[in-house]
């Protein structure tokens, strides 16, 4: 890693907006950059229903083209998930690619899954990952995720360029709770 510490990184987290409602989410720092993050939504949280990126279709299409712009709203919509009661959802987990696999993710992970434990109405931690991810599959796997359901759309595959999603989950456990 040469002159960065691990250290470095790890006593430079942020979390922000972290109560057991909303939209919570933790961000990695180091020397003031951005190098990962994770967002987190449940019921009645507003990022998964969020549409400010609907304002900048205009500018994609003048950036990219009408067809450009119309496939991300379309992969904005088909990436929508409504979490259930009791359910946390990562929306997203992000690591800066000159920073994989320095334990980033591990410990967003590990923020996320404190973050369920330490609130009482909530009984899983989910997410979709793509089926050609297998790295971040394996991750997801050390942390105690299970594969719950696993899903196929030629829709996806023609926009997003993926055509297999799975569908994983963490347990506090004690809950009991299945799918």
């Amino acid at each position: 890693m040469g002159e960065v510490r691990i250290g470095d990184v790890l006593a430079a987290w942020m979390s922000v907006k972290a109560e057991c409602i909303g939209t919570p989410h933790m961000v990695a720092l180091l020397h003031d950059e951005v190098i990962g993050s994770i967002a987190l939504t449940q019921a009645g949280g507003s990022a998964g229903s969020d549409r400010r990126w609907v304002g900048t279709l205009a500018g994609l299409r003048r950036e990219y083209g009408l067809l450009r712009a119309c496939k991300f709203a379309a992969g904005m919509s088909l990436l929508h998930y409504a979490p259930k009661p009791g359910e946390c959802y990562i929306d997203h987990l992000a690591v800066s690619a000159r920073h994989r696999n320095w334990g980033i993710g591990s410990r967003l992970l590990s923020w996320a899954q404190q973050y369920v434990q330490d609130c009482p109405d909530l009984k899983r931690l989910s997410l979709h990952v793509a089926g050609s991810n297998k790295g971040a599959s394996r991750l997801y796997e050390r942390h105690g995720f299970a594969t719950l359901r696993e899903s196929a759309s030629w829709t996806s595959e023609w926009i997003l360029k993926e055509s297999r999603w799975r569908y994983m989950a963490w347990e506090v456990h004690g809950s009991g709770d299945s799918e």
